[in-house]
């Protein structure tokens, strides 16, 4: 099992830790500081990730896109923009997760699955935003556990006709 730390990044990258076609098992990534860009990205992956903290993200702590994904915990503190957001088919589950200041908490669009099995949420503007944003996908689908379920956010979710929120 591997282990990843990112300190203090004022790179000026879109993605400050990529994964692109990979697949493997993480036992813990650290990312802290981040300036500008998304946290932790990945395109056309599979990973499964053991413990994730990301602490201030300018952008996205976590974006997947075509690909699968599988959190077993997962703490965000200070997302620039979207906390968890997967699209174009990816497919994220997380098993525990907890956010604290983001602008979105969840975002799934274009055929992209979020399932999240325990979510505490707080100082949010949107906790649920599901979107189709291309005709050659469907809508996003989020899959969240009602019991296990916190978030309020300051405005109303946003959930487009071709997306699906279901609570389990």
């Amino acid at each position: 099992n591997t282990s990843i730390t990112l300190n203090n990044s004022a790179m000026s990258c879109s993605d400050n830790l990529h994964f692109m076609n990979s697949n493997g098992n993480l036992n813990n990534i650290e990312i802290n500081d981040v300036k500008v860009g998304d946290s932790l990205d990945a395109d056309f992956s599979n990973l499964k990730i053991n413990y994730l903290l990301v602490n201030s993200s300018g952008g996205e702590c976590i974006g997947v896109k075509s690909g699968s994904f599988k959190i077993i915990k997962s703490n965000l503190y200070n997302c620039g923009d979207r906390a968890v957001s997967s699209g174009e088919n990816g497919e994220i589950e997380i098993d525990y997760l907890n956010i604290n200041n983001a602008k979105y908490a969840l975002q799934a669009k274009d055929s992209a699955k979020l399932l999240i099995k325990d979510l505490r949420a707080k100082k949010i503007d949107y906790c649920l935003v599901a979107l189709r944003t291309r005709y050659d996908y469907f809508g996003g689908l989020i899959y969240l556990n009602r019991e296990k379920y916190k978030c309020v956010g300051k405005f109303k979710d946003s959930i487009d006709k071709d997306s699906i929120v279901s609570f389990l």
